[in-house]
């Protein structure tokens, strides 16, 4: 669901189902709200109602005059009631387009410059051209009465909530070190011993045990430190590309873990969505999503021990 910061807007945004979203001072623009189940308290003061799923949004940025639509809406959501909003045209998918996910269609008669045809069908959204002259004559555009259409039947996952079935590629991952960790972790147990070995030799005998025990205190700091310094987070992703006639969709999944628990961020871009097993799933890995003062957007989790995202 988007939602317009208008300047002055900052703090926390939270809500019943609402994943967290933190605003620092400055933050203006389009960002995704995340809700990850039936209607919300509020959000702001404002109540939230969700969808029926016999309804479909629709969101108007045309500049045109609406006219008769009912065979252009039968054609594309047979049996289903027509929530329809206006938008202002250079509001349309501005921000992030995960955004925008809650619309169903958009209808147009032009093209904002940040607009992208590719992202719209990514998330889901059909694109309706009030004209004969639909921009990009590479997609398949189809003609309803007196508009044109693209809305390609893509396979996938429709929303952030996927089910366990999203985690299935790594349900038997047990993600451990990483081995060229393992290679320094024998490399500086032989450079240890070394060094043990050398204070050994060269001191006196009646001061080698303290020498020794300097040595050790020495190295159990530094090898301290640099645990400490080292990425408590694994990682694993892959593609999946499904190619249907004329268009390729390319699926990026990225899967987080943790052995011992840790914090990571994803910086938002066009498409970038977390997949959860469900609303309480959010709840466990902390998610929330961060704005930055410089106008960037992250989805930042906290994972627990052995749990994956």
């Amino acid at each position: 669901m988007p939602v317009v910061v208008e300047p002055g807007g900052r703090g926390r945004l939270e809500a019943q189902s609402l994943v967290p979203i933190d605003l620092p001072p400055g933050t203006t623009g389009v960002v995704p709200a995340l809700v990850l189940g039936e209607a919300s308290s509020g959000l702001d003061g404002m109540g939230l109602r969700a969808l029926t799923p016999q309804q479909r949004l629709i969101a108007d940025a045309s500049t045109a005059p609406a006219g008769d639509e009912s065979e252009l809406f039968a054609a594309l959501f047979p049996g289903c009631q027509i929530v329809r909003i206006p938008l202002p045209p250079e509001l349309a998918l501005s921000g992030p387009t995960i955004a925008w996910q809650s619309v169903d269609a958009i209808i147009l008669d032009e093209l904002g410059g940040g607009f992208s045809i590719e992202d719209a069908i990514a998330n889901r959204i059909a694109i309706v051209w009030r004209g004969d002259d639909p921009p990009e004559s590479r997609w398949p555009w189809r003609r309803v009465g007196r508009f044109r259409v693209l809305n390609p039947d893509l396979p996938g996952l429709d929303g952030a909530v996927g089910g366990q079935i999203a985690y299935s590629p790594v349900e038997n991952w047990r993600p451990g070190q990483p081995p060229e960790l393992r290679r320094r972790v024998v490399l500086v147990g032989v450079v240890v011993a070394l060094l043990t070995l050398l204070a050994a030799l060269l001191i006196r005998k009646l001061s080698a045990v303290p020498a020794i025990a300097l040595v050790a205190i020495a190295c159990a700091v530094s090898l301290e430190w640099w645990r400490a310094s080292q990425p408590t987070l694994r990682r694993l992703e892959g593609q999946i590309r499904v190619v249907d006639g004329p268009l390729t969709q390319i699926d990026q999944w990225v899967y987080f873990a943790s052995t011992a628990g840790g914090v990571g961020e994803v910086q938002v871009a066009a498409n970038t969505m977390p997949v959860l097993i469900d609303a309480a799933h959010a709840g466990r890995v902390q998610l929330s999503l961060q704005a930055s003062g410089d106008g960037k957007l992250h989805w930042r989790f906290r994972l627990p021990p052995r749990t994956c995202l």
